[in-house]
């Protein structure tokens, strides 16, 4: 015994060395000069587990020849009526009004009380009444042109208006300079000035409210109620005659700085550019818009103080008469009717022209 111990403590890494060369020589002959085959077995889709002896590089070929190229045709083949129908999108919303859409009271009863039990109250759930939808959108009518008047006129610069916020902010108060006081300069500037004048159809207006209030069978929701409209902005837009046919680019007036609107402009066009944004700030301005001096200034806007000049007014209120214009205006009217001929806005006398001439001019230079 003691022999073979020695043995093998001398000759051990021989003997490692020797099992290693029989192990590799077994793997190389099995491997590669046996020329082996290996005995699969490939889940099939179409046919469970079927068996089949493939060398190890024919594996994948043989599987992408047979059920992945079944799932492959059958992914690319259009679906059937059964598919879609098992993949089809619910509608959940019709889903959601159908289980929203109930009317009236319901009661819902509970069973009898035992003995000695005092009787439970019943429960009475009120549901909401049933909404109609509207067809779109209340479409205003257009605003329509009613007329225009022009003038030269010395006016009073506007006071400063008053810190402004639409959170509490003020209304739309007009702010003018104190009345003018004899022997007072007063700051000015000259200015010459077109006031046009459109108006809005009530009853026109009225007729959208109620076409956009309608049922499924057209009759009208809540026949009777009234409408509220609430003006948010006026934007007026201007082009400049600059050649023969030929405009100008359109431009965006600003409202003149007597009344917080100017003051609430940058508001405004942040919320337009940006709509449902800030949602704060849009309910903010609502407010804020739908007092009543804001409503006013914004469709009937303020005018500068006139200091001298033509005075100013809309064109459907003619202004209060100024006695120099109306002395001008009576020496003109005297000229013309010394000469005799009757006036032609395409062609003015070199005379003073009246109020009225001048209108007459300025609505023929429009239509050219």
């Amino acid at each position: 015994m003691d022999k073979v111990i020695a043995f093998l403590e001398k000759y051990a890494q021989y003997l490692a060395l020797g099992v290693a060369v029989a192990f590799l020589g077994y793997i190389t002959y099995s491997s590669v000069l046996s020329n082996p085959k290996l005995d699969i077995k490939v889940p099939s889709v179409a046919r469970g587990v079927w068996q089949q002896v493939k060398l190890p590089g024919d594996v994948d070929a043989a599987i992408a020849a047979n059920d992945a190229k079944v799932l492959v045709d059958a992914a690319k083949a259009p679906a059937g009526d059964a598919v879609k129908k098992q993949f089809s999108k619910p509608s959940f919303d019709t889903q959601f009004i159908g289980k929203m859409e109930v009317a009236g009271f319901k009661e819902e009863a509970t069973p009898p009380p035992g003995p000695g039990t005092p009787p439970p109250q019943t429960e009475t759930v009120v549901e909401g009444p049933k909404i109609d939808k509207i067809p779109g959108l209340v479409k205003p009518p257009a605003a329509e042109p009613k007329g225009a008047i022009s003038g030269q006129s010395f006016l009073a610069v506007a006071a400063a208006l008053p810190p402004f916020a639409l959170a509490g902010g003020a209304a739309g108060a007009i702010v003018q300079p104190p009345p003018v006081q004899p022997g007072v300069p007063v700051a000015g500037f000259d200015a010459t000035w077109i006031t046009v004048e459109f108006k809005l159809d009530l009853q026109k207006l009225a007729d959208a409210w109620n076409a956009s209030f309608l049922k499924a069978d057209k009759t009208p929701i809540d026949a009777g109620a009234p409408r509220k409209t609430q003006f948010l902005w006026v934007e007026v837009q201007r082009e400049e005659l600059v050649g023969a046919d030929q405009w100008s680019k359109t431009t965006i007036l600003k409202p003149l700085p007597l009344t917080p609107i100017a003051q609430a402009e940058p508001d405004w066009l942040k919320l337009v550019a940006n709509p449902g944004k800030d949602l704060n700030t849009e309910e903010a301005y609502r407010v804020w818009s739908e007092k009543s001096d804001v409503q006013i200034n914004l469709v009937e806007p303020p005018f500068y103080q006139v200091l001298s000049g033509d005075p100013w007014g809309a064109p459907s209120v003619p202004p209060p008469p100024d006695p120099a214009a109306a002395a001008g205006d009576a020496a003109a009217a005297a000229a013309a009717a010394a000469v005799g001929a009757p006036f032609d806005p395409a062609n003015p006398p070199s005379r003073p022209l009246t109020q009225a001439e001048k209108q007459q001019v300025y609505l023929y230079q429009q239509q050219q």
